[in-house]
């Protein structure tokens, strides 16, 4: 497909998702860890999800255009929010979830942020303290086992708020709402790194994402029987783009790490086939395989020899089943 041909085809980038939904069904969508495991979720759970999470937007009064902040570590329901926001017709701020209080303060007074999805409570209380006055914020933790603080309600409370309401009218308002987008609709502002001056913020078009997804996938396929594991922050375009828009454009299952530092135990979990990252990452993660080589097990060559070997081959032992990297 090209970039063009995705941009006709699905005009936005919910447009897209809810296409997908259709088309794989109950096929695993996500997997996400609870406790030790991975437990699935189907493209049907997801976009039940979706529809439920933008219905309660639109109840506690978000509009069109309004802008919608998530300030969360990667997981179901970052992407939920996110094509929730846009099917609302709103505009999505990521925040990363690291953000002090004074980078928040200027993102949220910029953006005019009135509405916030967060992942703990102390975000809820640092965002609290900014300046602009907040309609909303919604925990994504539930508030029975991690205090939701200053927020307003939890997810679920959200997401049941939906449920009920798009059993009246309020069906046919988001029907009209995921309509009325377009490709040249903004879906999301982005803020620059402020490495050379002050931070901007950059409006991206749903065209625009949904034309590099295409890209990317001409560039590199995925497809469905693929598994992607998705560590780096979404609230960078870099992930969110590759390892969410063009993961969901392929049909590809998404699978979330836990943390930066269980990576390599997420690895040999989950077996996935495609990774994306930053140079600095796949150096410590070699680093990390290499030195547990050299410990664990004596090659051909010796115990320090990693690398070629006397035939010009390059070889390293495999390690033994269960076997559990130290933290990247």
């Amino acid at each position: 497909m090209t970039t063009v041909n995705a941009v006709e085809k699905y005009g936005t980038l919910h447009g897209m998702f809810f296409d997908q939904a259709a088309r794989f069904g109950d096929r695993t969508a996500l997997l996400h860890c609870t406790g030790e495991e991975y437990e699935p979720v189907t493209w049907n759970e997801l976009a039940v999800a979706v529809r439920e999470v933008a219905a309660g937007l639109i109840s506690i009064g978000v509009k069109p255009g309004d802008r919608v902040g998530i300030m969360s570590y990667n997981r179901p329901e970052w992407l939920v929010s996110d094509f929730a926001i846009f099917a609302a017709g709103a505009i999505t701020i990521p925040i990363y979830h690291t953000t002090t209080q004074a980078q928040a303060d200027r993102l949220l007074s910029r953006t005019g942020t009135r509405v916030a999805f967060v992942s703990r409570s102390e975000k809820a209380e640092m965002l609290m303290t900014c300046s602009p006055t907040f309609d909303h914020i919604i925990s994504l933790d539930p508030a029975g086992a991690d205090d939701a603080g200053a927020c307003s309600m939890d997810y679920q409370a959200l997401r049941d708020l939906g449920a009920e309401n798009l059993r009246g009218e309020l069906n046919d308002e988001l029907d009209r709402r995921i309509d009325s987008t377009g490709p040249d609709d903004c879906a999301t502002i982005l803020f620059t790194s402020g490495t050379t001056g002050e931070p901007k913020g950059v409006m991206l078009s749903h065209g625009n994402l949904l034309s590099n997804a295409a890209a990317g996938l001409l560039v590199q396929p995925v497809t469905p029987d693929d598994l992607f594991l998705s560590f780096l922050p979404l609230s960078h375009i870099f992930e969110r783009t590759i390892g969410q828009y063009l993961m969901l454009l392929a049909g590809t299952t998404i699978a979330y790490s836990t943390s930066i530092r269980r990576v390599a135990d997420n690895i040999t979990k989950v077996r996935p086939t495609v990774m994306i990252g930053v140079p600095r990452f796949f150096e410590k993660l070699h680093t990390k395989v290499t030195d547990a080589v050299r410990v664990m097990l004596p090659l051909r060559d010796g115990p320090s020899s990693v690398g070629p070997s006397r035939s010009g081959r390059k070889e390293m032992a495999c390690l033994p089943p269960g076997t559990s990297l130290a933290p990247l």
